[in-house]
């Protein structure tokens, strides 16, 4: 990603830092932002650590993220969430929902994976904070058979059988599937999108503006739904490393 990657936070004091031990991090950031893999190159990436190398994480780990982020300087921040957790009831006893509702508050938006758990989202945090954009998985021109869904899912874009980098060679590449590679690309570009001079407060509307409205009938809530075209899953070759190998199947983490 040439530079445009910097340090940013971990929530673990076990000396790794905000380094990448599981690879769910890296395929997310290279789907947003990579050269080879990305929605954009108007993207500079910075790491924020909330679950450990086994992807796991509560909630003290996740709101110790959005601090961090919270008290960041620019003007153009975006934060994509490619995780997502069952949530509690009532959601105004949700401390995640409010630690992301402060971020909307603080003009940076929200991108948010709508849940692998083939459910409602609505039963999620954050994907049912109603400011944030949540984003569903399609495979092909259906929703993908784990994908969470209803009304609170803004948008879904392609999220099976996504190509991007691996960790542990340059050269690494593998293939990931769910709603955290969907939402991935539905951020790659929503950084286009303000780099081009759209607000956060018109973000969700633009992104639907260039998606395409498909009615439903009565699915999960969804009478109709949202889908945003962010090209083919990926291209199997890589120009910047032309020997490499084809990539393995992995499971969404």
């Amino acid at each position: 990603m040439q530079g445009r990657v910097g340090t940013g936070f971990t929530s673990f004091r076990n000396g790794i830092g905000t380094e990448d031990c599981n690879g769910h991090g890296t395929h997310i950031a290279a789907t947003i932002g990579g050269r080879v893999y990305g929605q954009t190159d108007q993207a500079r990436l910075i790491s924020v650590k909330v679950l450990d190398n086994a992807n796991y994480g509560d909630v003290s780990t996740l709101i110790a993220g959005v601090e961090w982020v919270l008290k960041q300087p620019g003007d153009k921040r975006l934060v994509n969430m490619s995780l997502t957790r069952k949530a509690l009831y009532p959601p105004t006893d949700s401390l995640l929902d409010i630690a992301v509702t402060a971020l909307i508050d603080a003009d940076i938006p929200v991108i948010v994976a709508a849940g692998n758990s083939r459910s409602d989202a609505g039963h999620y945090s954050p994907a049912r904070v109603p400011e944030v954009i949540t984003v569903g998985a399609l495979d092909g021109e259906k929703i993908a058979e784990t994908s969470n869904s209803g009304t609170m899912v803004d948008i879904y874009t392609q999220g099976e059988n996504i190509l991007s980098a691996a960790i542990g060679d340059t050269c690494g590449q593998v293939v990931k599937s769910g709603t955290s590679m969907a939402a991935a690309r539905v951020a790659g570009r929503a950084v286009l999108m303000m780099a081009n001079g759209i607000v956060p407060k018109n973000l969700a509307t633009a992104l639907q503006g260039e998606a395409t409205r498909v009615e439903t009938g009565n699915f999960t809530g969804e009478t109709s739904r949202f889908v945003l075209d962010t090209g083919g899953a990926g291209d199997l070759s890589n120009p910047l490393c032309p020997d490499a190998t084809k990539p393995l199947a992995a499971p969404e983490q």
